[in-house]
């Protein structure tokens, strides 16, 4: 468990609470695999909300489905629709160099 962190769950063995700050470790990437119906995109939304209002970070959502425009209308975030009709347009070589 680490101080500041964010709950993520309970460890199914030993009943401890998991908490982790992802900033504090080595790698803070996550994935989430399960079946339909798993809890997956909850899950997601809880970790979300959690870091929104607990931290000053920026949050990326990748979401080709759509599924996540209330929850960043709700905490007051932009949603941006990129795509070969929009004008809207990212390129991934112009990077500022500070990010």
């Amino acid at each position: 468990m680490q101080t500041g962190g964010i709950y993520y769950g309970q460890n199914a063995v030993s009943k401890n609470m998991i908490v982790a700050d992802r900033r504090k470790l080595l790698n803070g990437n996550s994935f989430r695999l399960g079946v339909s119906g798993s809890g997956k995109s909850f899950s997601a939304k809880e970790e979300i909300v959690s870091i929104a209002l607990s931290t000053n970070d920026d949050i990326l959502i990748l979401d080709p489905e759509s599924e996540f425009g209330f929850l960043v209308e709700a905490l007051g975030g932009e949603i941006i629709r990129i795509s070969a009709a929009s004008n809207t347009h990212l390129n991934a070589l112009d990077m500022d160099k500070a990010y």
